[in-house]
Order: structure tokens, then sequence, then C-alpha cells
């Protein structure tokens, strides 16, 4: 009987501590779920420090990252500061690091990369993002960007000039 008590009290305890995880989780996707808002509607500031003061409890999450970075580029196009630009290829690249196939932040990371001039790293995100979803609606501007830098990084055929002798 006393065992039957203590296992009793035991199952108590531990979905109780559920339903407090479950509600907490609930309030802190409650809050991104703001911050997502809140870049939509163009609060930029607003939206980071919403993130700023989530960011220990979402450290670990894809999602969480991938808005982040959009925040961070957001704030960086209107500020012009370059610090906020690479902050903003670091939290892309955290969300990738969390799921490799995560396509939204691997286009973002992408994108960042080739805007700030580091092409040759984008193309790599943009291939792999061609390889999750060859059918990407951004599938022919990624494709064109490949080609180019293709076509940039190949050898000069210098067969065409003329030869001094």
């Amino acid at each position: 009987m006393n065992k039957l008590f203590i296992l009793l009290i035991t199952l108590i305890s531990i979905s109780g501590c559920n339903k407090f995880d479950s509600k907490e989780k609930s309030k802190q996707t409650d809050e991104l779920k703001k911050a997502k808002v809140l870049l939509r509607q163009g609060e930029y500031g607003a939206a980071m420090d919403r993130l700023e003061k989530l960011k220990s409890k979402y450290n670990n999450n894809k999602v969480f990252w991938n808005t982040y970075g959009m925040v961070l580029r957001y704030n960086a196009y209107l500020d012009l500061d370059p610090s906020l630009r690479q902050k903003e290829i670091s939290a892309f690249k955290k969300a990738v690091e969390f799921d490799r196939e995560f396509i939204p932040a691997r286009m973002n990371l992408a994108v960042s990369l080739w805007e700030t001039g580091n092409r040759n790293e984008a193309t790599i995100h943009y291939q792999k993002v061609l390889d999750l979803n060859p059918s990407h609606k951004d599938a022919k501007t990624i494709r064109n960007r490949i080609k180019l830098i293709n076509t940039q990084n190949s050898p000069k055929d210098n067969s065409d000039k003329k030869k001094t002798p």
C-alpha cells in the first residue's frame, strides 16, 4: 500500500511538471510568434528587443535563429551596420547547424552571403536548397546565381587571343 501511494504521488508530480513545462513552452512559442508578427509589421526594433529577451530560452531552436537572422538583416538594412550583417550570417548558420535540411534558414544564409559578397560560399548553400527542393519558388534565380559564379570561376579560354611573335 505504501509503495502504491509513493508511485501515485510520483506520477502526479511528473504529470504536474509536464503541464508546467507545456504551459511554459506554449508561452515561449507565443512570444516567438509575437516577434514574427512584429517582423512582418516592420517593427524591427521591437522584434529585436523581444528576441533578445528570448535568446537564452531558444538557444537550440532553428526557427528562433532563422527569425533572429531576419530581424538582424532588416536592422542592418536600416542602420547600414556591417557588424549586424555578420551577426545575421552567424544566426542563419546556427539555424542550419540545428537542422541541415531546414530550407528557410539555408536560403536566408545563401542570400545573406550573396549580398555581403561571399558568393562562392553562397552558391554552396543555394545548391543545397535545390538539392532539398528542386522546385523551390526561387529555383530560377538560384540557378542563375550558381551559373554566374561557375562562369566567373571557370578558366578563361585564351585560344582567341592573338599571339605576338
